[in-house]
């Protein structure tokens, strides 16, 4: 057995005291949206950081509904019904189906008893409409079945499974890159779909994610389980990003006066499964990050990020289990063959409804090559910086974000290649061939703009659009812009020498990205959606979808670029 899984198995059995946090939601979820809302507006408690993008259920404030407008106190109302459990939310007697389905609108089935609670909920995302640009018409279409499982037991341990099966067909720029990448985004391995009903092709894919969380003492807890993470406060994240497919992990949160700890233990893929082309064993590669977040005043929140990306034969690097080290120093006793990387996040509450953000991560650095502005190829860092806010304007739940991101060449990218694989590296920022960062890699620059508003409490409407600029490796030379790409200097590599390396060399890809969503909720996490989108970059000018689509427990999977 890898001996991660053992130490895993071993740090769940350390202890059976103390009371669980709770599982959580997504950030890209309408409640994890709103909890996210209550946390930064009413949150009370000065140890609940919000850097984190995954929300605890623990963690939502209990706020005084009657306080509040009656479309504010309706939505919070719906986010508390969704925790019933935790806050004893009264409702009238309901017969329910059979006795035992839906008798209360939050869950399908639940169990309740006095050291054990489980709720089990449907999954659906069916949508679909025909999409149109200049070159083509395509059926664009989503169809995914699946279940969530949820539950405590004893208040000290918490559970989560979620399990979803999908045929689906993208924009034709999406499906462009899912086939030259041989990875979705976001997704594991892949088949091609047909139809046997109809003249629908695509994709057939499968996906899960499930975690088991202990509370180890009142101030830390442990989590085991298959999911990603995201660090930051904004749209995107320059040091970990919930973009990539899930992952197997391990995680150590310590929760103290002003401070909050995480650790993530993580076991990735250095390819994607559809890049083998055969059933074989995928290359591993790990990852050890910690995140510490500092809460000195309840509107200001700062946080330091390390991680590191390894790759070894069949193991794991026990020096890298150190919670409290930094890596780089451990990178350097090991002769420095991996990939370190560390960040910075800080969040600024500049009044009630408005909150400044902002991001640096720094792969590698040389202060006097930065301002001789020589374009030396070893400055790899990123920025970050946004605002949002919060009912603006004084105008109930219109919510609004602009956020800038810049990263430069060659920025979470390594030099050794993967045995078999030339032109991937090992220890890349990447996880199945995906980004563990921002969707685009490096070497690109973006602005981000989100709308949402909610009309009432079941009707709300949400806006994005993204300009980005990014440069292409053009005629074999590596400028920078694929993470995967080994960052060799020719002649051993594609790199064309150390210096002369700006933002945006090579080929420039210019995209202009818009979509909006109208949702209805006709009852409790059940929706119908019509959604429109507008994508434009000099290969596929004008492609556009219009459809509509109901979803069960589920939400939109952001595929932008």
């Amino acid at each position: 057995m890898n001996r991660i899984c053992l130490i895993c198995c071993f740090a769940l059995c350390l202890t059976t005291i103390g009371w669980s946090q709770s599982d959580h939601y997504s950030r890209h979820q309408r409640q994890g949206q709103v909890a996210i809302k209550m946390q930064y507006k009413y949150g009370t408690d000065k140890n609940v950081h919000q850097a984190f993008g995954n929300v605890y259920r623990s963690d939502i404030p209990d706020v005084a509904l009657d306080s509040l407008s009656k479309k504010s106190g309706e939505i919070y109302e719906d986010l508390y019904r969704d925790n019933q459990d935790r806050f004893d939310f009264a409702e009238a007697d309901r017969s329910g189906i059979l006795k035992h389905f839906y008798d209360n609108r939050a869950n399908m089935f639940k169990l309740e008893k006095e050291n054990f609670n489980v709720y089990l909920d449907p999954m659906l995302f069916v949508a679909g409409s025909r999409s149109g640009s200049n070159e083509q018409e395509n059926a664009v279409f989503r169809n995914t079945r699946g279940f969530v499982l949820r539950g405590s037991i004893d208040e000290k341990a918490y559970f989560y499974s979620e399990l979803r099966e999908t045929q689906a067909n993208f924009l034709q720029y999406q499906n462009d890159r899912f086939d030259a990448a041989s990875s979705i985004d976001g997704q594991a391995f892949f088949k091609a779909y047909e139809s046997q009903v109809s003249s629908l092709e695509g994709y057939d894919f499968l996906n899960a994610t499930a975690y088991f969380g202990l509370r180890l003492s009142d101030h830390i807890s442990i989590e085991l389980g298959h999911g990603n993470h995201f660090i930051g406060n904004g749209y995107h994240s320059l040091l970990l990003n919930d973009y990539s497919q899930n992952y197997f992990y391990l995680t150590l949160d310590t929760r103290v006066w002003k401070f909050d700890y995480r650790n993530i233990f993580a076991e990735l893929s250095s390819v994607a499964s559809n890049i083998t082309g055969t059933t074989t064993l995928l290359p591993k590669k790990y990852m050890a990050a910690h995140y510490l977040s500092y809460k000195p005043k309840k509107w200001l929140e700062l946080g330091l990020f390390e991680a590191v990306v390894f790759s070894r034969e069949n193991n794991f690097e026990f020096q890298y289990l150190n919670p409290i080290i930094l890596y780089r120093t451990v990178e350097q006793f090991l002769d420095s063959p991996d990939n370190v990387m560390l960040g910075a996040n800080v969040n600024i509450r500049l009044a009630k409804d408005y909150q400044l953000y902002g991001q640096v991560i720094v792969d590698e650095l040389k202060v006097r090559e930065v301002f001789a502005d020589t374009g030396w190829w070893g400055n790899k860092y990123g920025l970050q910086a946004g605002v949002l806010g919060y009912d603006i304007f004084g105008i109930d739940q219109l919510d609004v974000r602009l956020e800038g991101n810049l990263v430069r060449p060659f920025t979470y990218s390594h030099v050794f290649p993967v045995e078999g694989f030339t032109d991937i590296s090992t220890a890349n920022y990447s996880h199945f061939s995906q980004p563990l960062a921002h969707p685009l890699g490096s070497n690109f620059r973006e602005l981000v703009m989100t709308l949402s508003y909610a009309v009432t409490s079941d009707i709300w409407l949400n806006a994005k659009y993204l300009y980005a600029q990014k440069g292409e490796d053009a005629d074999g030379i590596n400028v920078g812009g694929n993470i995967l790409t080994p960052n060799r200097r020719i002649p051993a590599g594609t790199r064309d020498g150390d210096f002369g390396h700006f933002l945006l060399d090579g080929e420039l890809r210019t995209i202009n990205h818009f979509s909006m969503d109208i949702n209805y909720q006709f009852y409790h996490n059940m929706r119908l959606q019509a959604q429109f989108i507008y994508h434009d970059e000099p290969s596929y000018q004008g492609n556009t979808y219009l459809g509509l689509g109901i979803l069960v427990n589920s939400f939109n999977y952001p595929v932008d670029y």
